[in-house]
């Protein structure tokens, strides 16, 4: 199976089964996460681990009190670090704001 025939056979999962996830799991989760290519290598994300309960009910009530993320055996979030841009300016690139730079590249423009 090629890698488009997995994208687009994806699903969304919100039901879980009663089944423990290894530490050795989550870390590879986590690796795999942390060694995902990024522009210069600035990896904007942080990854947090949750698995006590009392964090993952505070996490469903800010999400709209999703059941999925409260009942979880372990939650991965993914968080934007602002500041990593900053990484760019030490090699000499010149951005102004994170949304100029991103406003540069108009994806539209780019299928006409």
């Amino acid at each position: 199976m090629n890698l488009l025939d997995l994208i687009s056979q994806r699903r969304s999962v919100r039901n879980y089964l009663d089944k423990h996830i290894s530490d050795e799991d989550l870390r590879t989760i986590l690796e795999a996460g942390r060694l995902a290519p990024s522009w210069m290598n600035v990896q904007s994300w942080k990854f947090i681990l949750v698995k006590s309960q009392e964090n993952k009910d505070l996490l469903s009530e800010l999400s709209i009190g999703q059941q999925q993320v409260k009942n979880a055996q372990a939650l991965i979030v993914c968080v934007a670090d602002v500041n990593a841009w900053e990484e760019a300016k030490k090699w000499g690139y010149e951005i102004d704001s994170d949304e100029n730079l991103l406003s540069t590249y108009n994806l539209d423009s780019k299928w006409d």
